[in-house]
């Protein structure tokens, strides 16, 4: 949440969203440089490293979409709709690894779904402007 409104409050100071996708990722590089030397990281191969270069790339690209989306749009509905994730991973997780999914669970996908249906049903427009309006 915090995170959500400092980069809805940059927007509003018409921050352009590279940049703030630029500082965002230094900071976890820099926080979390100090685990992966620790790692042994000698120990990837090409191929690892190929694949963690492919997940940077594209937690860059959808940083910065999610950038774009907390600035123009409703942070709430964004926020919201942000949690469909844990949906998907879910069920990816059943459909691919044979995952078994506890009763909670199931109930947490059934109570993210029914919380988007609100904020989609409660929200106000936004402002033909494009702005923010308040909740």
């Amino acid at each position: 949440a915090w995170a959500a409104l400092n980069i809805r409050a940059l927007g509003r100071l018409n921050e352009n969203p590279a940049r703030t996708v630029l500082y965002f990722s230094s900071f976890i590089a820099v926080a979390t440089l100090p685990w992966f030397l620790a790692s042994n990281p000698r120990a990837l191969s090409v191929q690892a490293t190929v694949y963690v270069l492919g997940a940077a790339t594209f937690a860059t690209v959808g940083q910065t979409l999610l950038t774009i989306a907390y600035q123009k749009g409703h942070t709430l509905l964004v926020s919201m709709l942000g949690y469909s994730q844990v949906i998907f991973t879910g069920i990816l997780g059943v459909l691919i690894w044979n995952d078994r999914l506890s009763g909670l669970s199931w109930l947490g996908m059934v109570l993210v779904i029914c919380s988007g249906f609100a904020v989609t049903r409660f929200i106000r427009p936004l402002p033909a402007s494009g702005r923010r309006s308040h909740i």
